[in-house]
């Protein structure tokens, strides 16, 4: 694929499929990143394992996933985001995800529970869910195919609104 990097065309190769079956060479990457990967996977271990032989040594892995031990996950159960069923086969807490990845070898340098770009959305998406009642969550109502009326999409955007700033302080 041809890829523009401030300006300049650059060319970069792109597989498509799963990563034990990638074949990359051993001790290949720095660093592999699975930000929100591990919980699709039918089977989180072989792509941990495949990790630790193509990581160079020194290489990072960081990983992302919801965290079902979390407190909104408590606090939301079924209208909880983060669980995301069918398309989330696995469901980690930061204890089941260290003990796979010490299992596998992996030194664990750092773990963090806040992410920007997830906490405050998640968060945010799980209190409306269970505001509304609502079977769909927000997020599949503002997609066309929605069983959400202009009304109910409208009441569940300005709930959204209103629930922000307390979305945001609860997930810092």
């Amino acid at each position: 694929r041809n890829v523009f990097l401030h300006g300049k065309k650059i060319r970069i190769r792109v597989r498509h499929g799963e990563l034990p079956k990638a074949s990359f060479p051993s001790a290949f990457f720095d660093v592999i990143t699975f930000w929100h990967v591990l919980e699709h996977v039918r089977g989180p271990i072989p792509y941990i394992r495949e990790c630790r032989r193509i990581l160079k040594p020194g290489g990072v892995l960081i990983i992302e996933v919801p965290n079902i031990g979390s407190t909104s996950a408590r606090w939301f159960r079924c209208n909880w985001l983060g669980l995301d069923l069918p398309r989330h086969l696995y469901h980690f807490t930061p204890a089941s995800l260290q003990y796979l990845l010490e299992k596998e070898h992996f030194f664990i340098r750092k773990i963090q529970y806040f992410s920007l770009e997830h906490s405050i959305p998640s968060l945010l998406f799980s209190m409306v869910k269970h505001m509304t009642g609502a079977e769909e969550s927000m997020l599949e109502s503002i997609k066309k195919q929605s069983t959400f009326s202009a009304g109910k999409k409208l009441y569940t955007l300005l709930l959204a609104l209103l629930l922000l700033p307390v979305a945001a302080v609860l997930a810092v």
